[in-house]
């Protein structure tokens, strides 16, 4: 049985991102390439189980490389280069996508809007005056039904683009960049 961490190197599966209007908050695009695992080619059960997302798919998906690549022209073509991602938590921009890319030595290739982003977890406990929590606790504590499967990465970007809706036009929460890497970080 193969367990996260003894024996595998997690890797990126999948690449999401809702565009929504800075003014409107309205959805303007989506972006999901599914993401072939190079290192670790066979997804472990846990994963499947966790994200959905099947071997099959993934075996067809392009390599990480490829996929940063075509996000790169997607935001181009969007004309969102600037734009502020928005995530649950730091780990996927601050330590997953570095040291992947890093691994892979394809970290130069990384979009600079990625370099950058608000952690959602804290405009929103501070609109709600309350700790922290997963995406799913704050969906429950705004009302907001759970849209799709949790943890697979573009039903998620749909959630917390919800959550960004609501803290806006509810709660009057500008999203702000809450965290970026360090130019160390940039260089590793």
């Amino acid at each position: 049985v193969v367990k996260p961490g003894i024996h595998w190197t997690p890797e990126i599966i999948e690449f999401p991102c809702v565009l929504l209007h800075a003014g409107t908050l309205e959805v303007m695009a989506e972006f999901r390439r599914l993401v072939r695992p190079t290192e670790n080619p066979v997804l472990p059960a846990f994963t499947t189980e966790l994200t959905s997302i099947r071997q099959e798919e993934v075996d067809e998906a392009e390599p990480l490389e490829t996929v940063l690549r075509e996000f790169e022209a997607w935001l181009e073509k969007e004309e969102a280069q600037n734009g502020l991602p928005v995530t649950c938590g730091d780990w996927d921009l601050n330590q997953m996508l570095p040291t992947e890319t890093k691994r892979k030595g394809i970290q130069g290739i990384v979009p600079p809007a990625l370099h950058r982003w608000c952690n959602i977890k804290k405009p929103f406990s501070e609109a709600l005056a309350c700790k922290p929590m997963g995406m799913d606790g704050m969906l429950q504590k705004m009302h907001i039904d759970l849209v799709g499967h949790h943890h697979l990465g573009i039903d998620d970007a749909r959630n917390i683009a919800k959550i960004v809706q609501d803290l806006v036009v509810n709660h009057r929460r500008t999203i702000d960049v809450t965290a970026q890497l360090t130019m160390r970080r940039l260089r590793q």
